[in-house]
């Protein structure tokens, strides 16, 4: 019995992976029969990085401040330089030359004007 359910489960392996249809989540990409098919699944980390470091780009009045919000408590990034969208993240660099990787998730906004929160810790 425990042969049987062995081999009928290495023939379903096999079945699976000699099958026409191949996908491949991590490349994104489905070919099917001899078509190639590419199909791109935005991710929601990598548009966030990307429209923050547009927002950076536009602002012209230091200082900057980048807030983010982590496990519930609030930070500020102050004297931000410069915010680069790495893929699903973001690398922020400020003046004292320490760079910071954050996830995009976590910023609640990136200003030039006053902090909008009251008494954030500071980093």
């Amino acid at each position: 019995m425990k042969n049987k359910m062995v081999w009928a489960a290495l023939v379903t392996v096999a079945g699976i992976a000699l099958s026409p249809l191949s996908v491949q989540a991590a490349g994104k990409e489905v070919v099917e029969s001899g078509a190639d098919v590419r199909v791109t699944v935005a991710s929601e980390s990598k548009d966030l990085a990307k429209g923050f470091e547009a927002a950076f780009t536009g602002m012209t009045r230091p200082p900057i401040s980048l807030v983010m919000i982590r496990d519930g408590k609030m930070f500020v990034i102050e004297d931000v330089g410069g915010v680069k969208a790495l893929d699903g993240a973001l690398r922020v660099e400020v003046g004292k030359g320490l760079t910071y990787i954050v996830n995009p998730r976590d910023v609640l906004c990136i200003t030039d004007g006053k902090v909008p929160v009251e008494k954030p810790s500071r980093i």
